[in-house]
């Protein structure tokens, strides 16, 4: 029966922003069946999306996998909700990597750590161009 241990386990490792795949069996409707058979009583579903997260329903009889399939000005819009008890498989596509397993994957070259802009006085007697070879001095305003 479902939701199999290996579905436990893969829900129990997913995090925020893994993208997956998930196998899962619906409800159905039907009408005018000749003969009430596999075909007629059974839906299967794949749902592709990003984990977002397992909720329970407000009276505590039910869990819910959360998955978000499209994202407006960087919050969830559309997504499905799926009972994990209906759950056949999950496969994980790709996982979201916390910044800071990014950063640590970055070179340190490609990583600043602070910019900082100078403005600086130069001095030069008027009238006169400067040496080339002549010590300019200069001070930070």
């Amino acid at each position: 029966m479902f939701p199999s241990r290996s579905v436990i386990e893969k829900l129990e490792g997913l995090r925020r922003g893994d993208l997956i795949t998930v196998d899962w069996h619906d409800a159905c409707a039907f009408s005018r069946a000749v003969e009430i058979n596999p075909n007629v009583y059974t839906t299967k579903k794949r749902t592709i999306g990003y984990f977002y997260g397992i909720f329970e329903s407000p009276d505590h009889s039910m869990k819910y996998l959360v998955l978000v399939t499209e994202e407006t000005d960087g919050v969830p819009s559309e997504g499905s909700s799926i009972p994990v008890g209906c759950i056949e498989s999950i496969h994980l596509k790709t996982t979201r990597k916390t910044m800071k397993e990014q950063m640590k994957e970055a070179k340190v070259s490609e990583v600043p750590i602070k910019t900082i802009i100078l403005t600086e006085k130069i001095f030069v007697e008027v009238g006169k161009a400067p040496d080339m070879g002549a010590e300019i001095i200069s001070y930070p305003c």
